[in-house]
């Protein structure tokens, strides 16, 4: 059994690792070394004149939000110096910025058997990864946090970092607070208070409840009625005005355009199979809206008809509440899909080795989305299990429940894209689908207005996309997701 140390934290907290002789000086030298080999580096080719203030900020909030050295100076000149990559992340990074992310993913990825014991023990409030303290894993409990943090020192892996913090609530609790709102959004709607969203906070051990009405109104009302256990923040609801969405055969995070004319696109998840072993194409719901047998393109020839979708109106799986954004096609006769598990990842095309269960989803974990509009796009998770109230182009109220949410934009034409989780193991990169893409924020779509990076403001909308997750959906159609474990 490897050695075991605690040292003070930030507050006053303790961070517990166990470590090997040399794993301590690993940790401290993260950003210099690290076990896995690296993809060949594809240099960036924008000089710092070409850069855009939109991709300067995506590369400044990444920067900070991965504990990564952020200053002006440093954003610009990875743009225009050589040695930057932008091929795995989306912004340009160097080899070693790349090693220390490569090996935090590593230990994330050895972390998750640790992860999902704790789920089970008593008094579990959530748990959420710090990504500006290099992947700390933060796990919050109700009780016996001593014992708690033994538990953890014998489970987790010997270079993980990890904490212990009192929490006020379990999360069986919060979840119990989110179906309450839920059920009284209804009548708070009559008191001119629009409820859009709700569902854990996994950092702050609280129940987010966002209102596109008056914050401050609203929040004296519903901390009154609901006590503590919630805090309330600016929130909008999704507008599902789908302009609805190009490399075959067929495959995830593909342009798929309708017959409503050239802005009715959207953007392709992945290939799902029936129980027969029949393919289907997955999108977004709210691109099938009304839409029925209507046939769908891809490069300017047919690709398929519009199958079904989750938002039927005769959708009672969850109580009254749709648990998933998600349509499918049924294809052409003459779409030969060879390799079922592909997406298009950039210009590149990977494969799907298999499914990101919720589990292993966790709050500050890393998260990638691909579409039509914005192309790759890296961020982390924020939330889990939201229950997400959205407004589709028929002028229908939807509630969309078993979402996460991440914190980077999408565009018009990105609903349906692929959303996945990449981690290194053994020497290898693996990529797990995690999900479909269904609507966001708009505070990126104008480059004066880039997103908040004042997380601790509820009164400001930060960016956000939320997905309907890989189980959500197949805990809801008769369809499994093509992988390379189900569909090689």
């Amino acid at each position: 059994m490897s050695t075991r140390r605690a040292r003070s934290s930030p507050g006053g907290l303790t961070i517990r690792t166990r470590s090997g002789s040399q794993a301590s000086k690993r940790l401290a030298a993260l950003a210099t070394i690290g076990a896995i080999a690296l993809l060949a580096l594809v240099p960036t080719s924008a000089t710092g004149q070409d850069v855009s203030d939109e991709e300067f900020d995506y590369a400044q909030t990444f920067r900070r939000s991965a504990g990564l050295p952020a200053s002006d100076r440093v954003v610009a000149d990875s743009f225009s110096e050589p040695g930057y990559s932008s091929e795995r992340y989306g912004l340009p990074l160097n080899e070693d910025e790349l090693r220390s992310l490569s090996e935090r993913s590593r230990i994330r990825q050895e972390m998750q058997p640790a992860i999902r014991e704790a789920l089970s023990w008593g008094g579990y409030g959530g748990m959420y990864i710090d990504q500006e303290r290099e992947g700390t894993a933060v796990f919050w409990f109700t009780h016996d946090l001593d014992e708690r943090r033994d538990r953890l020192d014998d489970l987790m892996p010997g270079e993980a970092r990890y904490e212990v913090r009192k929490a006020d609530y379990t999360y069986g609790e919060l979840r119990e607070a989110k179906d309450a709102v839920a059920r009284r959004s209804g009548a708070f709607a009559g008191e001119g208070i629009e409820i859009v969203e709700m569902g854990p906070d996994d950092r702050r051990n609280r129940m987010a409840i966002g209102v596109a009405s008056d914050v401050t109104s609203a929040r004296e009302v519903l901390e009154n009625e609901f006590g503590p256990i919630v805090r309330v923040e600016r929130a909008s609801a999704g507008e599902m005005d789908c302009p609805r969405t190009n490399c075959r055969p067929m495959k995830g995070g593909l342009h798929v355009l309708g017959d409503a004319g050239p802005t009715d696109y959207c953007t392709s998840a992945f290939l799902a199979k029936t129980n027969a072993g029949d393919l289907r194409l997955v999108t977004a719901g709210h691109c099938m809206i009304g839409r029925k047998d209507h046939t769908w393109t891809h490069n300017g020839s047919s690709l398929g008809t519009a199958a079904n979708h989750t938002l039927n109106s005769n959708n009672d799986t969850c109580g009254g509440n749709y648990c998933a954004d998600a349509g499918w096609f049924q294809l052409d006769g003459n779409e030969n899909v060879t390799d079922r598990h592909e997406f298009l990842r950039t210009t590149l095309i990977y494969s799907f080795d298999g499914v990101r269960h919720d589990t292993a989803q966790q709050v500050g974990d890393w998260i990638w989305r691909a579409g039509r509009t914005t192309d790759i796009v890296t961020g982390q998770i924020t939330s889990r299990n939201k229950l997400k109230k959205t407004i589709g182009a028929n002028g229908t109220t939807y509630w969309i429940d078993g979402v996460n949410v991440m914190d980077r934009d999408a565009r018009g034409g990105d609903s349906g894209g692929p959303y996945w989780v990449e981690y290194d193991f053994a020497g290898d990169r693996f990529r797990m689908v995690a999900g479909i893409h269904s609507h966001s924020t708009n505070d990126t779509n104008h480059p004066t207005d880039p997103c908040e990076e004042d997380d601790n403001n509820p009164n400001v909308t930060d960016c956000r996309a939320w997905y309907t997750t890989a189980d959500t959906f197949e805990d809801n159609v008769s369809l499994t997701i093509c992988t390379k474990q189900t569909c090689p």
